[in-house]
């Protein structure tokens, strides 16, 4: 009985227990469920507090950011009506007041003006924009045509990263090179203008205003030299004379040869067909053969507009160094300054050449062939040289023409860069040209040959004949 009793007891004291613990299990879910609850509540809650502050810091930035100016943004691709007249009509007035070709008489450059605003407006209309880079084109194909040897065009992108390396850290064009729409706009194109880059090489070009900075391999056969009999010499040049390698190889070999021509009494130099030399011609040509010192004008005209002023006096004003102002224009009759396109003033320079020595190395007559493709230093100045000192005598064809100055060189190796504020692109121009005796435009004019040849021979074979000519009249 004791026994059955006691197990009674113990059942009991477990179900007590038990229910205890359910009693327990059951308190602490509810307390779990109700910190569940209350505690997402507060996660929500945080979670709006936060929101609100940031919505409330954006909206405090923003305020901010509109009560600042607007940062444009670069490049600029497109252009209203207005300013692209802007920029066109910008680079026209400094071309009419600066740039002195516009009186070439093949060319009429108020139908070049008319002809591509019409072209701008056409494209225009259109739409209200113009894409920057249409302009660029039209901006180009506007200056090929107003250009007289390469003397106006819109700047290149290999040509701006030479200048921006040059120029953007002096006072120079300093208002074009810290234009960040212009630097993008080159930049767009594949310029390199990153503010590490120092002392960029120039870019290589066919000019002669500029040398070359690549090294180029001599030319062996550079100079062609032959006796044609035992009166006559020639020598052809080939090519150019760029480089001191090839400037102490060819004048070697020349010496050379005048030590084998001792007995000749005429010397052929044929300079047909090149450009370049630079004073390839000085050192080869002239010193050599003459005894006492040669001197000669070079006349330049300058237009008197506010871009040429300001560059002249800013920029350039070591290129007027040993110039002179032409008070007497009597011997101008070709130049016109009352033309308000030619208002601007004549500069004369002396320049003067030393004998290298005092023996000539070949003492008798000089003749120099030239045509129409006879250019720049070597061409036109050699030419221009010997015809005002008497040093050689000219026979070929004048050096002129509308081909001519549409793919020759221009003299100057000054250039006046523009930036047009608009549209960002840069335009360059020779502010100055060179004048004749009788003021007409060397590039246009050219040089009269002494002894010009007709259609039916050669300047050589003409040469060849006038100098049987002269030993026959010798004789």
């Amino acid at each position: 009985m004791l026994r059955y009793h006691s197990r009674k007891t113990r059942s009991s004291l477990k179900n007590a227990l038990m229910k205890k613990y359910l009693i327990i299990v059951g308190i602490v879910a509810l307390v779990l469920i109700f910190l569940s609850y209350y505690g997402d509540i507060s996660d929500e809650n945080e979670k709006q507090r936060l929101f609100e502050e940031s919505k409330k810091e954006k909206q405090a930035q923003a305020a901010e950011a509109a009560s600042k100016p607007r940062q444009p943004e670069y490049p600029r691709l497109s252009l209203t009506v207005d300013e692209a007249a802007e920029d066109y009509n910008y680079m026209w007035q400094v071309l009419e007041d600066n740039y002195p070709y516009l009186r070439i008489n093949y060319m009429d450059y108020r139908e070049i003006k008319e002809k591509f605003s019409i072209m701008a407006a056409e494209s225009l209309n259109q739409s209200l924009k113009i894409d920057v880079y249409q302009f660029r084109n039209t901006l180009i194909n506007c200056l090929n045509e107003v250009s007289v040897a390469f003397s106006a065009q819109l700047v290149p992108r290999e040509w701006y990263e030479y200048y921006y390396s040059v120029y953007r850290q002096t006072n120079r064009y300093s208002g074009i090179f810290t234009n960040e729409n212009s630097k993008a706009l080159y930049k767009s194109l594949g310029a390199k203008i990153e503010d590490d880059i120092f002392n960029m090489p120039l870019p290589t070009t066919d000019a002669d205003d500029f040398p070359h900075t690549h090294v180029t391999p001599v030319i062996f056969n550079n100079l062609l030299c032959d006796i044609i009999d035992e009166k006559t010499a020639i020598v052809t040049v080939n090519t150019q004379g760029y480089g001191a390698e090839q400037l102490e190889y060819d004048e070697q070999k020349i010496m050379e040869f005048y030590t084998k021509i001792q007995d000749c009494e005429n010397l052929i130099i044929d300079i047909r067909n090149i450009h370049g030399g630079n004073g390839y011609w000085l050192k080869l040509f002239v010193e050599p053969n003459i005894t006492k010192k040669l001197t000669r004008n070079i006349y330049y005209f300058i237009k008197s507009g506010k871009e040429n002023t300001d560059y002249y006096t800013k920029y350039a004003s070591e290129s007027l160094n040993g110039v002179e102002v032409v008070e007497d224009l009597s011997q101008f009759v070709n130049l016109d300054t009352s033309d308000p396109v030619m208002s601007g003033h004549v500069y004369k320079y002396s320049e003067t050449i030393s004998p290298a020595s005092n023996k000539k190395m070949f003492s008798g007559n000089i003749y120099v062939l030239n045509n129409d493709f006879t250019y720049t230093s070597m061409g036109d100045r050699f030419v221009s040289f010997c015809k005002d000192t008497g040093f050689a005598t000219i026979v070929g064809t004048g050096l002129k023409g509308e081909e001519r100055l549409k793919n020759t060189l221009s003299f100057t190796t000054d250039k006046n860069l523009i930036l047009l504020p608009k549209s960002g692109w840069i335009f360059m121009y020779s502010p100055s040209c060179e004048l004749n005796g009788d003021g007409s435009l060397n590039i246009e004019r050219g040089v009269e040959p002494d002894y010009p040849n007709n259609f039916r021979e050669t300047p050589l074979e003409t040469c060849l004949t006038k100098i049987a000519e002269k030993r026959r009249s010798l004789d």
